[in-house]
């Protein structure tokens, strides 16, 4: 049984983009916790990641005003070159290697803020069906970045698991929440989409061979973040 007193006490970290899954994921969590803390990472080759947040931002107080719903901007590029995408890219044989390591890096990131600010939750925009073939969201992959966080005393959240891009649709679209352009957008993203259009996604398996060979370094960065207690 989920402690609901306890939720709401300590609050919930969202890995918060301004697309329509992690404000969807910041509408469900609304409802257990009282504190909301939505990190935002802004590598320069995302664009508008404060200015195209901020409305959606007002929107959300506006409608959870019982909610303390504060947002940080962080950067996961110091992060994100350790895992040297370079040759994530040529191991998975794909320029998507690029977005998995990246994905990474901001799950990183967002492990060392929950540490930083005392935050055992932790969620994002990730589960949707219509999503979980793309190569940053495989379902085996989730598991072993699930794992990363449990591993730093992080719980996990997947308020958006199982649902489809409709229902995320209706879900927003009353509490006008639903946004017009899907924004802030990767300028690597539209690169990798095109390769995508002529040479099909990165093997699966190629994917997770590429993570498992990581765990070093992942598990050496979760050592030197400290304890989720202190």
């Amino acid at each position: 049984m989920r402690d609901n007193s306890s939720y709401k006490k300590n609050g919930v970290l969202i890995l918060f983009s301004g697309g329509m899954d992690s404000i969807a994921a910041t509408v469900l969590l609304a409802s257990e916790f009282s504190r909301i803390r939505l990190l935002t990472c802004n590598p320069p080759y995302v664009l508008g990641c404060r200015s195209l947040t901020a409305d959606t931002i007002r929107k959300l107080r506006q409608q959870f005003p019982d909610v303390e719903i504060t947002q940080t901007f962080e950067s996961n590029l110091p992060l994100l070159r350790e895992l040297h995408p370079g040759r994530a890219v040529r191991e998975i044989r794909s320029s998507l290697g690029l977005c998995t390591a990246c994905k990474l890096s901001i799950h990183l990131r967002a492990i060392e803020v929950c540490r930083r600010k005392g935050l055992h939750h932790a969620s994002s925009g990730i589960g949707v069906l219509d999503q979980q073939k793309f190569p940053d969201q495989l379902p085996e992959l989730e598991v072993r970045v699930n794992r990363l966080y449990a591993e730093a005393g992080i719980e996990r959240l997947s308020p958006l698991d199982g649902r489809t891009k409709a229902e995320v649709k209706e879900l927003l679209e009353p509490l006008g929440l639903f946004p017009k352009l899907r924004i802030p957008r990767c300028l690597a993203k539209h690169f990798q989409e095109l390769w995508w259009f002529y040479f099909g996604w990165a093997k699966d398996e190629r994917i997770l061979a590429w993570y498992d060979s990581q765990l070093l370094l992942l598990e050496k960065k979760l050592r030197d973040m400290g304890s989720a207690d202190a």
